[in-house]
């Protein structure tokens, strides 16, 4: 047998475990990885460290500093007071000063570095790094890394949960899972499972403040992020429990190995049989999921623009009409439509209509933020609106006097400029020639306030959009 024997160095000292709300708060053992920029503002992060001395000499002026940059530029800095580390022991060291985010975007990399007098046998274990970043509006546990591991298999219902913190008023609009599908064990979702999500404060863990519930996962879903939209619904400051409820005869979520030892006590709660609410919740320190919560903040909607694109079949007994997004929204959407007498709809395209007129759409993304159209149909201009190339813009919106009207055509020619009333009742007309390049304006200074339709037209497309009139 190979016999080999170990000398113990002299000076050795180890960093074993970073803390962010001192080091008497064992529920901070690792911190998000993704907060908002309206939580980090008011979010402050107490740095502790703990350090313990695995040489055979004492090591004297011990102690750990911190330093925070973004952007390669330091922005926090602090160093603990120094203690006598005696061999085989290990010490709690708490900095004096706070770090606060504050209303910054950007990645924060975080170093931690234990130090003493003596020259150490292996530095390499003196430092923990991690990192955090300052988002719009995400708030994450996980670091982005999927991974097909998963956690529960059961034939019945189950629960997870995961805790966030509200340092300051916010609202919740959104909740995210990824739910991977491993192909060796058979385990994940599949179409047809049915999921819920849940906002819960965290003194009551049995009646969520949010809920999305009883969605049917579909195909696309399988091996994917699930993100469902929640009512917006305001979260005080305090801790909450976010996450879902499967049913199914599968289950899993994502885990993140490298998280995983460092997950805090109290930050997972399981049920792993959830028929009821009188199944008892467990505490897990066995891995962090990916289970995401999004925010809405007043800045949430700025620069987003959710472009919509109607297609009318306008026919003598019918008419439809065929919807497209795109733009910078964030999916899914909700659609809500109203058109005349009194007509309602929440699909995204619409078909069979009798009633001729203005059909309007509000197009709503997860975050709220929302888009605007409108769509004439059944004889009031008797054209398929086929082209999507036209980009039509109109300002100022509201207009008192002259709206300029502007975009790009796909073929030059002779176009119309018409208005309409919110009814779809012809106002006024103006024929232009347009050589690709769409730029005129529109005298609406004797027309009456109220909303109206500006559409660009040949004898081919149409393409139409709001505009206001203000007296």
């Amino acid at each position: 047998d190979d016999i080999s024997i170990l000398t113990v160095p002299n000076n050795e000292i180890e960093l074993t475990q970073e803390y962010y709300n001192g080091t008497a708060d064992l529920t901070y053992t690792n911190y998000y990885t993704m907060i908002p920029i309206k939580q980090a503002d008011s979010a402050i992060i107490n740095f502790g460290a703990e350090v313990v001395n695995n040489g055979v000499a004492a090591q004297s002026n011990t102690f750990v500093t911190v330093d925070v940059e973004l952007a390669g530029n330091t922005v926090f800095s602090d160093t603990t007071d120094s203690v006598l580390l005696a061999s085989g022991s290990s010490h709690s060291f708490d900095f004096t000063n706070v770090f606060q985010p504050d209303s910054v975007l950007g990645v924060y990399d975080i170093t931690l570095e234990a130090i003493s007098d003596s020259v150490d046998a292996l530095p390499r274990n003196n430092i923990i790094e991690s990192s955090f970043e300052v988002s719009s509006y995400q708030y994450r546990r996980d670091n982005d890394t999927l991974t097909s591991d998963n956690w529960f298999n059961v034939s019945s219902s189950w629960e997870m949960l995961v805790k966030y913190e509200i340092y300051q008023q916010d609202s919740v609009v959104a909740l995210s899972v990824f739910f991977p599908f491993n192909t060796i064990t058979g385990r994940g979702l599949v179409e047809g499972d049915s999921i819920s999500y849940y906002v819960y404060t965290s003194t009551d863990l049995n009646n969520p403040i949010a809920s999305n519930e009883n969605y049917m996962i579909a195909l696309d879903d399988v091996n994917s992020w699930v993100t469902l939209p929640i009512p917006v619904t305001k979260l005080t400051k305090g801790d909450y429990y976010v996450g879902f409820k499967i049913n199914g005869n599968s289950g899993s979520v994502g885990t993140n190995a490298k998280i995983n030892s460092k997950t805090a006590p109290l930050t997972v709660l399981v049920r792993t049989d959830a028929a009821s609410n009188n199944d008892p919740w467990q505490y897990t320190t066995a891995f962090t999921p990916f289970v995401r919560l999004f925010t809405k903040t007043e800045s949430s909607c700025t620069g987003v623009s959710i472009d919509i694109d109607l297609t009318v079949i306008d026919t003598v007994e019918f008419g439809s009409v065929l919807t497209q997004i795109s733009g910078t929204g964030a999916a899914p959407y909700n659609y809500s439509w109203e058109g005349p007498n009194s007509f309602v709809a929440t699909t995204k395209n619409l078909s069979d209509l009798e009633d001729q007129g203005m059909y309007f759409i509000t197009v709503t993304d997860i975050f709220g933020c929302q888009g605007n159209d409108a769509a004439i149909v059944a004889g009031s201009v008797n054209i398929e609106e086929l082209d999507n190339s036209l980009q039509l813009k109109l300002f100022p919106n509201p207009v008192i006097n002259q709206v300029q009207i502007t975009g790009m055509v796909s073929h030059s020619g002779i176009y119309f400029i018409t208005l309409y009333d919110e009814v779809g009742k012809f106002v006024m007309r103006k024929s232009v020639y347009v050589d690709r390049d769409l730029n005129q304006s529109m005298d609406v200074s004797s027309i009456p306030k109220g909303v109206y339709i500006v559409q660009v037209s040949n004898n081919k497309t149409a393409k139409s959009n709001f505009v206001i009139i203000k007296e």
